[in-house]
């Protein structure tokens, strides 16, 4: 029958829970906690590497309560999760390479290419697995955000037109442009700032061109 019924319990501040390697689904505390309080003693959280998911994947570091995240591990292991900032073992702070990188977006959602990352943090630019069908996404082949001067783009798509802006910061000089190919063979230079408004496709390939004589 309807009705109602009060639940009662204590609140949960701190929680040890184990990972193990690669992408794990995680909870949250009873309170919104910074992911820097996380006790991470034997170092195995690859920074950077928290998202939530509002429609898209977002990189986070503020955890609501009731909410669920992704988390990636280098190895096994365990982790406390901690509403206490003054927590000692904290994770390692995370050094966001792609202030300076180009920038391109899907409906808004950004992806960078056109630096050279240091072979120790790439994990630190993988997307967590793709969602479900219905919901939006766009990675590089291989599940990162960020490429240098190749990548195949993968975009999973809930409309029938596509957004695309990008924000061009290094330049190539004029034997080479940046160049972005719809599965289709069109062409589109990326040059400066710019918007465009194209048919959904799923694949697109982006790299660094030569210029023909």
């Amino acid at each position: 029958t309807e009705g109602s019924t009060n639940v009662s319990g204590s609140p949960i501040n701190q929680v040890t829970i184990s990972l193990s390697e690669g992408w794990n689904l995680m909870g949250s505390l009873s309170s919104a906690f910074e992911s820097s309080s996380i006790d991470d003693p034997e170092g195995i959280i690859i920074s950077g590497s928290i998202y939530g998911f509002e429609g898209t994947y977002q990189s986070t570091t503020t955890l609501q309560p009731g909410k669920g995240y992704w988390i990636n591990a280098s190895t096994d292991g365990q982790v406390t999760l901690n509403s206490d900032s003054d927590n000692a073992a904290r994770i390692k702070p995370f050094v966001d390479r792609t202030a300076d990188a180009n920038i391109i977006r899907f409906n808004g959602v950004p992806l960078y290419f056109g630096v050279t990352i240091p072979e120790n943090e790439l994990q630190s630019y993988e997307l967590p697995p793709k969602p479900p069908a219905g919901a939006s996404d766009v990675r590089f082949k291989g599940g990162w955000r960020l490429v240098r001067d190749y990548g195949e783009l993968e975009v999973m798509n809930t409309s029938e037109t596509l957004t695309i802006s990008y924000d061009i910061h290094i330049e190539l000089g004029e034997h080479f442009y940046w160049a972005l190919i719809s599965e289709t063979g069109d062409e589109m230079v990326l040059d400066g700032t710019g918007e465009i408004v194209v048919p959904s496709l799923e694949r697109f390939t982006l790299e660094r061109k030569t210029v023909v004589p």
